[in-house]
């Protein structure tokens, strides 16, 4: 991992889907690492949401080459 993501406001949306009305599966996969980018030693801890529900709660990881990965297989539905 070499980008670094910051959201330093509370918005609920960071990412838009371009999903249309669809009936389907969706997989979605993220990992993250602290690696200590602001000197602190203190992994940042934020939850996971998609669609207003809780996804997982996260804790990042300082250990070099162990990043902290979350999945979750989604489905979407036509309204």
């Amino acid at each position: 991992m070499n980008s670094l993501r910051f959201f330093p406001s509370d918005n609920k949306s960071c990412y838009k889907l371009p999903l249309q009305p669809f009936n389907g599966k969706f997989l979605f996969r993220a990992g993250f690492f602290y690696g200590n980018y602001d000197g602190l030693s203190r992994p940042s801890s934020f939850k996971l949401e998609i669609d207003g529900n809780l996804w997982a709660n996260v804790t990042t990881s300082m250990i070099q080459d162990q990043p902290v990965y979350h999945e979750l297989i989604y489905r979407t539905t036509v309204v």
